[in-house]
């Protein structure tokens, strides 16, 4: 009987979002005639935008890449910051595609918009980045953005968020150290502090805390994280739908917020477990990349079924998901996880001793990774001590030169004074002694005169 309901759910949400689809595909049929039909960029900005928010997101790319062309053309510099930002968000893997987008960012004309999409890009490519990255490479990038941090160099709290979002992705992968704990905590305290036009960075910044949280076992940090986000989007939507973008969606991005949180179902009740998996299935039926998404990957059923006690219908999902050979170290742990659980609750011997074996294997490698990361964390911590004391004594030596040149400055300016204190006296004495001088021979002429007299006449 349930695999019959199951099967009717399936049905009618396949004929829910193939109706869906139809509907899209005529609106943006009926856009793109008016597009040709635009008398200026600045009226085809406005066409192009509907058009991406009814696309697929397979097209959505190459529509954000005409939306930035036209953008510029029209010197809408915040549709380019914006086009930037999504195009970062779904190109992140390619380094060249990432190179190009910055370059692109880097004509716009500087605004506080252009700050947030330089930052946004440069989060975006670290998160790629750091599954190249070596381990020496991880230290030396936790070195040197330490120092800056604990040295409280930059006040500007974009800077601040720029060096704790970055240590938090270096750390988050697999260490707990208390390095982790002090970025993660900070970052939530300055989350608040970020201005309204920041919203790009408060989502990414969330969305990679409810990652970090969920991916080290934290369930109710990992939901708080991801109720905020969530609220973020439901906000942002409302705007959007205001000030005229009626087709602006955050289905997809909300579906995987639901299905993250689901997955920590653990900090949930069953209610909630169930609230959260109707949530998803709402938005399957009325988004087509999102019923794609959730046909192709069973983890929003095995977190919903296990969320909800029903263990022996839960196997056959796990083992599927057990069976994608692009399945991460992490979901993978997580599935054996929720195996385990499954199978000693249903009394599935040999499927018990299959996860406790696989769970063991990948235990070890997670607590081989968390054990190196934590020394990692040692070796950052005793960098970055030795460099603030090599600072420190930089400092100590600049402030001692500076002092011993304030104290020769000093005795230069005395010896100045008193030299133009004896100028000023010569000057004085020699004024006086000219004056004095002048007047004696003013006498002298005068007494002349006076002996002379005046000649009269002998006869």
């Amino acid at each position: 009987m349930k695999k019959f309901i199951l099967s009717l759910i399936t049905l009618l949400l396949g004929f829910s979002v193939q109706a869906a689809h139809l509907d899209r595909q005529g609106k943006i049929d009926a856009l793109r005639r008016d597009l040709t039909k635009a008398s200026s960029p600045a009226d085809s900005v406005d066409i192009l935008y509907n058009i991406y928010d009814l696309s697929p997101r397979a097209q959505q790319i190459e529509i954000a890449r005409q939306l930035l062309n036209v953008a510029g053309r029209a010197h809408d510099y915040a549709t380019q910051n914006d086009m930037i930002r999504q195009l970062a968000t779904r190109l992140a893997d390619s380094e060249d595609q990432m190179i190009q987008l910055r370059a692109q960012a880097a004509v716009i004309p500087n605004s506080v918009d252009k700050h947030i999409t330089t930052m946004y890009l440069n989060h975006q490519l670290l998160t790629s980045q750091l599954q190249r990255w070596s381990e020496n490479e991880r230290k030396a990038r936790l070195v040197e953005i330490t120092a800056t941090w604990k040295q409280g160099v930059g006040a500007d709290i974009f800077d601040r968020l720029d060096r704790l979002y970055t240590i938090a992705a270096i750390t988050g992968n697999a260490t707990q150290g208390q390095l982790y704990i002090e970025s993660l905590e900070r970052m939530k305290l300055l989350m608040d502090s970020l201005p309204p036009e920041a919203w790009p960075l408060r989502n990414q910044c969330y969305t990679a805390l409810a990652n970090i949280y969920t991916n080290t076992d934290k369930y109710d940090l990992a939901i708080e994280a991801d109720r905020k986000l969530l609220s973020n989007m439901e906000k942002l939507e409302y705007d959007y739908h205001k000030n005229g973008r009626p087709y602006r969606s955050y289905a997809y991005q909300k579906f995987l917020s639901y299905r993250r949180m689901i997955s920590n179902y653990r900090a949930l009740t069953v209610d909630e477990v169930k609230e959260i998996f109707h949530k998803i299935e709402d938005l399957a039926k009325v988004d087509p990349d999102v019923a794609a998404t959730y046909k192709k990957y069973t983890r929003s059923r095995v977190y919903y079924l296990m969320g909800t006690k029903q263990y022996a219908e839960a196997i056959p999902h796990i083992l599927t998901m057990l069976n994608d050979p692009d399945l991460s170290l992490n979901y993978r742990r997580q599935a054996l996880r929720e195996l385990r659980v499954a199978a000693t609750v249903t009394g599935n011997d040999a499927l018990l001793l299959r996860a406790l074996k696989e769970y063991v294997e990948i235990i070890e490698r997670f607590d081989s990774l968390r054990t190196s990361d934590n020394l990692n964390e040692l070796s950052v911590r005793y960098e970055v001590s030795r460099l603030r004391d090599e600072n420190l004594h930089l400092l100590s030596e600049a402030k001692n030169t500076h002092e011993s040149h304030d104290r020769q400055m000093r005795n230069y300016y005395i010896i100045i004074i008193l030299l133009l204190i004896l100028i000023v006296g010569f000057l004085i004495v020699r004024h006086y002694r000219l004056h004095h001088h002048h007047k004696k021979i003013k006498e002298a002429i005068k007494g002349g005169e006076s002996q002379s007299g005046t000649p009269t006449d002998k006869e």
